[in-house]
């Protein structure tokens, strides 16, 4: 899988939440599809981070990082915290 791809699933969940008002004026979902959308994002993060501790689930290599620095950048199975600078 895509690191980045995994990388804004997780991203996603975490915002998904403080989101609904978009998701149900713009995006016309109903209570209950937001719910149902929700229960989903959670059941697929849990099951593709449980495999990807386990070694189940293999990240692809990040190939901008590796052409930039010549270095194999292992993925990680958590989401950073991005730091203010």
């Amino acid at each position: 899988m895509e690191p980045k791809t995994y990388k804004k699933l997780l991203e996603f969940q975490k915002s998904v939440l403080s989101n609904k008002k978009f998701f149900t004026s713009n995006l016309m979902f109903t209570a209950l599809d937001f719910d149902e959308m929700v229960a989903n994002v959670n059941d697929a993060v849990q099951i593709l981070k449980t495999n990807c501790e386990s070694g189940l689930l293999k990240l692809d290599l990040d190939v901008d990082y590796y052409l930039e620095n010549n270095k194999v950048k292992n993925g990680s199975c958590q989401l950073e915290e991005k730091q203010n600078t």
